[in-house]
């Protein structure tokens, strides 16, 4: 099991984690309630921000081309805009 990255878009995590799945990609999210929990009395804390782990370590760097390829693209059109 690998971290693939840490967020504070929940949302992100979740987007990925279903795109890296329907690739056969098992994944999981981890800190997924702790840093709501956490939040209101402390104020953010990176080290408890949602993490994206993909479970095979050998579809890591899969994982890793998929997110990076998307990301690369989404800022592109962003950009396009």
């Amino acid at each position: 099991m690998q971290l693939l990255f840490r967020d504070s878009n929940l949302n992100e995590c979740h987007f990925f984690k279903g795109l890296l799945e329907s690739e056969g990609i098992p994944c999981f999210i981890k800190n997924e309630r702790a840093c709501f929990a956490i939040m209101g009395y402390l104020g953010p804390l990176p080290e408890l921000y949602p993490e994206l782990w993909v479970l095979d370590n050998e579809k890591y760097q899969d994982a890793k081309e998929i997110v990076n390829a998307y990301r690369k693209q989404d800022a592109a059109e962003n950009r396009s805009d």
